[in-house]
């Protein structure tokens, strides 16, 4: 029998249920634990518990939820929201204690749109290894908390083909620079297929249009490429692309850069070590220094390697350092720092008997910690911190799901529930993340269809909404 109170006391709680919604006003709601599946008239044996919104801007809402029997609330309780009896929100687990903050995100692992207009609202809740009844269940009532719409509007989301041609398009990387828009992508010419090159385009409105695409590489058999755009208050003064010269007998990491994306400088190699160079990373860090990060060894037997130096064109001398090494193959390297000044890598890696979704971080680019194990399957990382600092991972899955997914965090430790981003291919691939001046997130990625691989950008005023 559920913890509660005896029949002969229901009218005194119910006396004291009634005054405690009256002075918590419109806005309170009565959460009480049963024993049942669906939400009932408060029962006899309920143990009265009362939630009031705290905030509510559509996108998310967030409960107080405080125990008038000065009872705990079950440790592991995970609170499910429901909406006119379809589930909209992810699990909350909250805390043993009288009281409890829980936040509930407005999307479903689909990145499907889910909002919290004003209206009334069903919470189911269960302890964590609990099977069939809920512990605990509530009507909620927002109608007199008006969400607060300040900074969240309805997003808005567009996606742009950025080249259709007798060709194969893969390996796309985008970078933003001021509200100006950057990618570059191989390219492996049909029907022979022996041809790589690189290849860039710009937009500078808002990816509407695309500049006839340039090619850069100056001899073939070249993929994964990296694209940064150094900016100032005037506008972008240089753009850096780097990528894989993907010979057998020379596999190393070429750049050239720009100013204009037309006049392009001659190449220059970023590093000079043995065996097989790969997938370079390139960023920038809050110093202004040049940040490289490869996957660098034996064929199948890649440790990620990183370099700083004061410009691009010092990479080369410049030490290298193994962040961790590692028998599995570690490949596809992300490289930025935060603005609290830590070194991260994001990488894939098999070691956990898949490919998984792994980070390393450092305070001073020399020491790197053990790398932790952020997504359980995915490919190819794309990482970034918006303007809000929250951090944000964009990779690819195969097998039956093979799209494009998002997730974020606050804290580099909680992660949210995946978010599907692509929609149109047989197979997407191969993600990149960035958000310009305004706020707004981009990912390019390459998508499958008619059996050939076609580059997709795909902007979102709000990156937990993919899907229109």
């Amino acid at each position: 029998m559920p913890l509660g109170m005896k029949r002969g006391i229901a009218p005194i709680v119910s006396v004291v249920l009634l005054l405690m919604i009256v002075m918590a006003g419109a806005v309170s709601i009565l959460f009480w634990i049963t024993g049942t599946t669906s939400p009932q008239p408060v029962p006899q044996r309920a143990i009265p518990i009362l939630a009031t919104p705290v905030s509510n801007d559509y996108v998310t809402m967030t409960v107080l939820i405080a125990n008038l029997g000065n009872r705990p609330i079950p440790a592991g309780t995970i609170l499910y929201t429901l909406e006119n009896e379809v589930s909209t929100v992810l699990p909350e687990t909250i805390d043993a204690g009288c009281q409890a903050l829980v936040t509930f995100e407005g999307y479903d692992e689909n990145g499907v749109d889910h909002y919290f207009p004003t209206g009334t609202y069903t919470i189911y809740g269960k302890q964590e290894g609990m099977t069939g009844a809920s512990t605990v269940s509530a009507y909620i009532d927002t109608s007199s908390h008006e969400p607060d719409t300040t900074n969240k509007t309805e997003p808005r989301i567009n996606q742009t083909v950025v080249m259709i041609n007798e060709s194969v398009d893969y390996d796309v990387t985008i970078a933003s620079c001021s509200n100006a828009l950057f990618i570059v992508w191989g390219e492996q010419a049909l029907p022979t297929g022996k041809t790589n090159h690189i290849y860039y385009s710009h937009s500078l409105d808002g990816g509407a249009t695309w500049s006839e695409p340039v090619k850069i590489s100056d001899s073939q058999t070249n993929v994964n490429p990296s694209v940064i755009a150094n900016c100032t208050d005037a506008g972008c003064v240089n753009i850096i692309v780097a990528w894989e010269f993907d010979n057998p007998s020379n596999l190393h990491i070429f750049a050239k850069n720009a100013s204009d994306g037309t006049t392009w400088s001659d190449k220059y190699q970023l590093e000079n070590m043995a065996d097989q160079n790969r997938q370079p990373s390139i960023a920038l860090d809050n110093a202004g220094r040049a940040l490289l990060a490869w996957a660098s060894g034996p064929e199948n037997a890649w440790d990620i390697t990183v370099k700083r130096a004061d410009s691009f064109q010092q990479l080369n001398p410049a030490p290298a350092i193994t962040v961790d090494a590692n028998a599995a193959p570690d490949s596809f390297p992300n490289i930025m720092q935060g603005s609290n000044n830590v070194y991260w890598v994001l990488f894939e890696s098999n070691r956990s008997g898949q490919a998984a979704i792994w980070a390393s971080s450092s305070t001073d680019f020399t020491t790197w910690n053990a790398p932790v194990q952020l997504v359980a399957d995915g490919r190819e990382p794309s990482f970034m911190q918006d303007h809000d600092g929250e951090y944000w991972i964009a990779y690819y899955t195969t097998g039956a799901e093979p799209y494009v997914w998002v997730r974020h965090s606050t804290d580099m430790n909680a992660w949210s529930q995946a978010i599907r981003v692509s929609n149109l291919g047989d197979e997407d691939r191969s993600p990149s993340l960035s958000q310009d001046l305004n706020g707004v997130y981009w990912i390019a990625y390459e998508s499958r269809l008619n059996g050939n691989y076609t580059v997709y950008v795909k902007s979102t005023t709000n990156a937990r909404y993919w899907q229109n």
